[in-house]
């Protein structure tokens, strides 16, 4: 069994995972941000109004500009 989804999600689909997330959860903590994987993920919380913070060793550009 594949954990990977097989076709892309859809934005209806997104919606739908996102709204089990508790309303009372609004702020995201991430370690190690820094990274593109984790620092696209912080992005993408922020975007949908997450409050949101990480810690990393080393933070370099390009994504210490991204984080900023």
């Amino acid at each position: 069994m594949s954990l990977a989804p097989s076709r892309p999600e859809t934005p209806r689909e997104t919606a739908a995972r996102l709204a089990r997330v508790p309303r009372t959860v609004r702020r995201v903590h991430l370690i190690a941000v820094a990274g593109t994987g984790m620092g696209s993920l912080a992005g993408m919380f922020a975007a949908a109004g997450f409050e949101v913070t990480g810690s990393d060793q080393a933070v370099y550009p390009p994504m210490s500009v991204q984080l900023e």
